[in-house]
């Protein structure tokens, strides 16, 4: 799904508790290097390369992989996409993430990753020993695609990122929202560590000229951003 020339939107599909579930990565694409925001879960690597191919991205030029956190669902595919990939990948993380994708802490969610490990028999859930090249940092702009802004959105985990393409008014949110029944809801409760941080640090999002966001768990949302943030930051 292309919202412009440089920014398409994955729909990946993951069966879990017999229940079909919908991803949405992004990638950015310049014509010369391609740059996926998130990565899946284990076992998604070959679906995300068709995805990539499908929408004329090829797989032969991705560069980099921006997470937005540590969650698996984020991370899962990245060791094989890295192992298949054509050129030396850039990791991108915030600092606080870094220690539990890179292996050095165990996943800062133990308890809900063996749930997800025992029903979706997927394999170990030892962290995947990811080498971060470049830690993220508040405001910091990527240069790719004329530049890629990021937001600090702690509150589903403590180093959470969201990031902004001002080039097309573009927010990708990460977990910060997600999109349910038309309608962009605050994070998940339930697997948000600390859900009035969360909530609090979607007022930043106020300061952004937004037309358009992308949910990992959603999809994309063409209404009133400001106008349902503004109601989100109500509730809290």
């Amino acid at each position: 799904m292309q919202i412009n020339m440089e920014i398409t939107v994955l729909e990946l599909e993951y069966e879990a508790f017999g229940i079909k579930h919908l991803f949405y990565p992004t990638v950015l694409y310049d014509g010369r290097s391609a740059v996926l925001v998130d990565a899946g879960m284990p076992g998604q690597a070959e679906q995300i390369i068709k995805k990539m191919e499908s929408e004329g991205i090829p797989f032969s030029h991705l560069e980099a992989i921006i997470f937005t956190h540590q969650d698996l669902d984020h991370i899962g595919s990245a060791p094989e996409l890295i192992s298949l990939a054509q050129r030396e990948v850039t990791l991108f993380a915030h600092p606080l993430e870094i220690p539990f994708i890179s292996g050095e802490l165990p996943f800062i969610k133990t308890n809900m990753a063996k749930i997800e490990k025992k029903e979706l028999n997927f394999g170990s859930l030892d962290p995947p020993l990811l080498k971060v090249g470049k830690p993220l940092y508040e405001w910091e702009k990527i240069p790719y695609c004329g530049g890629i802004e990021v937001i600090f959105t702690p509150g589903h985990t403590p180093g959470h990122v969201s990031l902004y393409v001002k080039s097309a008014n573009v927010l990708i949110a990460g977990d910060a929202m997600i999109l349910a029944n038309g309608l962009l809801q605050g994070p998940v409760n339930q697997t948000t560590l600390d859900v009035k941080t969360a909530i609090e640090s979607l007022g930043k999002f106020l300061k952004l000229e937004i037309k358009t966001v992308i949910c990992y768990h959603g999809g994309i949302y063409y209404g009133d951003p400001q106008k349902s943030i503004k109601a989100l930051l109500l509730k809290k």
